[in-house]
């Protein structure tokens, strides 16, 4: 538990200092974050008995976050597109061309674009927004939401808790870590927003209360996820970048359906 702090605090400075920074740091920084957390995942796949078709899935990923990052959204959004739809075909051809064909090939190929480049794109996206204290809270909260959830699941689970969430995905959640997680991504959450200086910016307390409890909804679903494709492909963690922590992907599983949800939230609401 000790190592497990440490890594965590240290992550934490890191992280501040980034968002801190903003602009093409923290685009710079996630860019890689995905690349090595995209990395991670199709390796597991491959160690799981299947045959990923990388390249499409790359150049998908590459082309989709310069066009965020260069061109407004109306631009960019039929660049993704392509990309995607060239991924999906690409992908298919490859598949039907093996020796043996097998649907679960083509499958876990096109996981690494929904598991990760998509959110991860969501992400960036925030980052583009014009209102530079809306675009930084909503950044933050992107982050304050699974983390403090998993804390707060972590200490009180590993303490308190005895009945399982679901042992058949993952042993060590509880019912009592799950409700604390929750708990905890509302209580953190309402005390970045009572400290943060959001007038004119749309954004409403009660939005929050929302966002907090469906966020730790994902970021639980996220983490559940992540821990079934561990168990099908047999292994403890996608890497051992940082210890007590696991790999990139161990720490970006419950962040990234958080991206989406923030992003949704501030095209559809705000």
């Amino acid at each position: 538990m000790k190592k497990r702090i440490i890594t965590g605090a240290l992550l934490l400075i890191a992280l501040v200092i980034v968002l801190v920074l903003g602009g093409w740091v923290f685009a710079s920084v996630w860019f890689l974050c995905m690349c090595i957390a995209l990395f991670e995942v199709m390796r597991a796949l491959e160690k799981g008995g299947h045959r990923v078709v990388r390249w499409p899935q790359w150049i998908t990923f590459i082309v989709s976050s310069i066009a965020v990052m260069l061109f407004r959204e109306k631009n960019s959004a039929p660049i993704i597109i392509t990309a995607f739809l060239f991924s999906i075909l690409i992908t298919c051809i490859y598949v039907l061309r093996h020796d043996d064909p097998k649907l679960e090939n083509y499958l876990v190929s096109l996981l690494p674009l929904h598991l990760i480049v998509f959110p991860g794109l969501s992400m960036l996206g925030l980052l583009r927004i014009e209102n530079r204290t809306l675009s930084s809270f909503l950044l933050t909260l992107v982050f304050v939401l699974p983390e403090t959830g998993d804390m707060g699941a972590y200490f009180i689970g590993s303490r308190f808790g005895k009945k399982k969430l679901l042992p058949a995905v993952s042993p060590s959640k509880t019912i009592i870590g799950s409700i604390a997680g929750l708990v905890s991504s509302l209580v953190f959450s309402l005390l970045l927003f009572a400290v943060w200086n959001l007038q004119n910016t749309g954004v409403l307390w009660w939005h929050i209360v929302s966002l907090a409890l469906l966020g730790g909804v994902f970021e639980q679903v996220g983490d559940l996820f992540a821990s079934l494709i561990k168990r099908h492909c047999a292994i403890k963690d996608f890497g051992h970048i940082f210890p007590g922590h696991g790999g990139m992907m161990d720490r970006m599983d419950s962040i990234l359906p958080i991206c989406v949800l923030i992003y949704v939230y501030q095209v559809i609401v705000l």
